[in-house]
């Protein structure tokens, strides 16, 4: 089941979810340099909620979940045209909503 879902995974974070950095002028390349930091951000940031080893399925679906979420907060922060206000407001709720996740 987990290579299936890790297959499924992979197929959609390819050619289903956008580049977040296409309006900008060298967007593709951006991705490239953001992208090694955007995959361990999301890698930890499961293991806030998925411990390592347990369900490898479910592991594989959170990190697909959590990917597809940073790209649309990434697209969301480019819509206020990387306003840097808008930026630190959008960090500082995510991360309060893990931080109340984990105690709710």
């Amino acid at each position: 089941m987990y290579k299936l879902i890790a297959l499924i995974s992979t197929i959609i974070r390819l050619f289903c979810l956008p580049n977040p950095f296409e309006t900008l002028e060298y967007g593709y390349i951006i991705n490239y340099i953001v992208e090694p930091m955007f995959h361990l951000l999301t890698y930890n940031i499961v293991g806030l909620y998925y411990r390592r080893g347990k369900a490898p399925a479910v592991g594989s679906f959170l990190y697909l979940m959590f990917y597809a979420i940073h790209t649309g907060l990434i697209m969301f922060m480019g819509s206020f045209n990387w306003n840097p206000i808008a930026i630190i407001v959008i960090f500082i709720s995510y991360f309060l909503v893990h931080i109340f996740s984990k105690f709710f």
